[in-house]
């Protein structure tokens, strides 16, 4: 699930960075620096999600800790 959604959120970071290069570039390039930071924090975001499909084999467990993953990434995108 985390996999998923972690992989929608880069996809669409692309696609939004492409689209609206433009906009992105006319106030000194600093869009084009937060879609790049939100690019490196979806990214770090695949690596405990990784960990957890590896190590862990119940599939509620599993489940649970990816929606906290889900629930920590979202705090952390509200307050950085």
């Amino acid at each position: 699930l985390a996999q998923r959604c972690n992989n929608y959120l880069l996809i669409g970071c692309i696609f939004y960075t492409i689209a609206m290069q433009a906009t992105l570039q006319a106030s000194d390039n600093m869009g084009v620096l937060y879609m790049v930071g939100l690019l490196g924090v979806g990214i770090s975001a695949l690596f405990p999600d990784f960990l957890i499909q590896l190590f862990v084999k119940k599939k509620k467990l599993r489940l649970f800790l990816n929606l906290l993953v889900i629930a920590a990434y979202s705090i952390l995108m509200v307050f950085v």
